[in-house]
């Protein structure tokens, strides 16, 4: 019975901790700038980096504090996309996907004993969606910020856009690490803006995974990623404190989708704090197409995965 206890009670500091480290607006608060290079800290329990950059043909980053409109920020930044400037090495993991890991292969009973379908546990429900538990990546391109110099603003933040190819040695299925040495190549959009008021976020992808592992599938992919939180809301909009994902790999044999990930999450900031409690919900559907060999599913079956993830945004 205390052994059980003990189990139980890790798993659960474990979590708690992990949880507890979603500290999204104070990301560039470890930001550290030296003129065109710098340093970035990001903590998350699903998404945790750090990246180096510097600038190759520049001595400062493009501020777009005044850009009140997304559409002029990308305006921007494609006017500078012929002539990268920047480049960004960044080394990244996974939490709680981690976790997952580490419970089905430590504490295989509780595991199994949380199963409630085929292809879905509680682990599973938390932990799942992200197929590799780290990544080392190289971005080539440009980057801007939102953060006026020498200005005291609460507006932080910032955009780039350019080439990023990553890699790694391993890949997840359903909390199992299995050796595979893969590399991604692809064309990424992003963007962090923070003030007192608001957290904005977006990403567009498009790219290529391609797998060292015989028996894991090569893709084509897209993703496109939004994300707003409201503290304090100006106008009444559906898109206030929503956010949404969804991403799209292609069978490169077959030219069809063989897996889909989709998440949708809504904030519920509490009223004159800048605090809000967040759920996203969605799923994972696979084929069993994307795995041969051994790693197929032994009934041939697809996967469909449902996903929960409760967070604070502060």
């Amino acid at each position: 019975m205390l052994s059980k206890f003990i189990k139980y009670a890790s798993i659960f500091t474990l979590f708690f901790i992990t949880q507890s480290a979603n500290l999204h607006a104070y990301i560039y608060l470890y930001s550290k700038e030296f003129k065109a290079s710098g340093v970035d800290l990001e903590l998350d329990p699903y998404y945790s980096s750090i990246s180096y950059y510097s600038g190759v043909f520049c001595n400062s980053t493009a501020c777009l504090s005044e850009e009140k409109e997304e559409s002029k920020i990308y305006k921007y930044l494609f006017s500078q996309a012929f002539l990268p400037k920047f480049f960004l090495v960044e080394a990244s993991c996974y939490p709680m996907p981690i976790l997952g890991v580490a419970i089905r292969n430590n504490y295989l009973d509780l595991y199994n004993r949380s199963q409630f379908s085929n292809t879905n546990n509680i682990v599973e429900l938390i932990c799942s969606g992200y197929q590799e538990p780290y990544a080392y990546s190289v971005f080539l391109g440009n980057i801007a910020t939102f953060t006026p110099k020498n200005m005291d603003t609460d507006l932080k933040g910032k955009a780039f856009m350019g080439y990023l190819a990553s890699f790694g040695d391993y890949n997840i299925k359903q909390s199992v690490l299995i050796p595979d040495n893969w590399y991604e190549l692809e064309w990424k959009v992003k963007g962090d803006r923070f003030s007192k008021d608001r957290i904005m976020k977006w990403s567009y992808r498009i790219g290529t995974k391609q797998h060292g592992n015989p028996y894991i599938k090569d893709v084509a992919y897209f993703s496109i990623l939004r994300e707003r939180v409201d503290f304090k809301e100006h106008t009444e909009s559906i898109f206030n404190n929503t956010s949404i994902e969804y991403r799209a790999d292609i069978d490169y044999q077959t030219l069809s989708f063989i897996r889909h990930y989709f998440m949708i999450g809504k904030s519920y900031p509490l009223k004159n704090k800048r605090f809000a409690f967040h759920t996203d919900i969605g799923f994972y559907y696979e084929k069993a197409s994307m795995y041969s060999g051994p790693l197929r599913d032994p009934n041939d079956e697809d996967v469909f995965g449902l996903m929960f993830r409760p967070n604070i945004k502060f």
